[in-house]
């Protein structure tokens, strides 16, 4: 695994060394090989990569969810804004938690963690309605 997060950084983040313009052409020709070569295994290759990137950023261990880490953003602030109150009140307890948790500098115990099982994607639906909500309108304002 951590090959291939050295392959993604080495071929994605490193500037070619552009000294001729014909170097720089086989970087990219060499970086566009390597993408070919992976396509197939992508979706593979995500869900063993998945668990341990969980683990690596740690939300879990503050008890927060997925979700709960999206950016606020037009759209997401109107998908806040639908959630359920249940959900909304868990939403910010959860935050309202992990930052307390943050600035403590300590984090919950192993058995109060969120489970990958719990983990769910509660505001994403609804984001998802919201984003088409708005194409929609833009589609009709044009016509």
């Amino acid at each position: 695994f951590f090959l291939f997060y050295f392959l993604f950084f080495f071929f994605f983040f490193l500037p070619p060394n552009t000294n001729t313009n014909q170097q720089a052409q086989a970087s990219r020709m060499s970086s566009r090989a390597l993408l070919n070569f992976i396509k197939p295994f992508e979706p593979t290759l995500a869900k063993l990569v998945a668990p341990f990137h969980n683990t690596i950023v740690g939300y879990r261990r503050y008890g927060l969810l997925g979700d709960d880490l999206i950016n606020e953003t037009p759209i997401v602030a109107e998908a806040i804004r639908r959630l359920p109150g249940h959900e909304l009140e868990r939403r910010n307890r959860r935050i309202k938690i992990a930052s307390d948790l943050s600035v403590k500098h300590i984090e919950l115990p192993e058995s109060e963690w969120t489970k990958p099982e719990e983990d769910r994607a509660y505001l994403t639906p609804i984001i998802e309605e919201v984003e088409q909500e708005w194409r929609d309108r833009k589609a009709f304002r044009l016509n």
